[in-house]
């Protein structure tokens, strides 16, 4: 008899959104109750940079700063005076963020394991 194959408890949706620090966004029910709404890879910071949370989802350091080097890239592609105008990155600057966006999303699926689903919506 073949194994049971157990399907995912969380779910998240991996995307980056402006300034939000983050890239794990919980998707279902049980993710939302873990997690929270906001995105559960990012913790709270104040004024003055001292951490007041804890991301709710622990990841390694070096994801961390991938994380937020990436959400720092997403910004820069946005006009800074008027973030809702288009893009101010061109084709090539999309398919390269585009391609290390897959590499983090793929590093972060086989960090968190099979109890994760984590679906890419960049």
């Amino acid at each position: 008899m073949p194994p049971i194959q157990e399907s995912p408890i969380y779910q998240f949706q991996f995307y980056f959104d402006y300034g939000s620090g983050g890239c794990l966004w919980p998707s279902n029910e049980a993710a939302k109750l873990q997690f929270g709404a906001g995105p559960a890879d990012a913790g709270i910071f104040d004024h003055q940079g001292n951490c007041i949370q804890a991301a709710a989802l622990l990841l390694p350091a070096e994801i961390l700063q991938e994380i937020i080097r990436l959400d720092n890239e997403y910004r820069n592609s946005f006009d800074p005076d008027y973030p809702a105008d288009t893009s101010m990155w061109d084709e090539a600057e999309w398919t390269t963020f585009h391609a290390q966006a897959r590499a983090l999303h793929q590093a972060i699926s086989d960090i968190l394991g099979s109890q994760y689903s984590i679906i890419y919506a960049v």
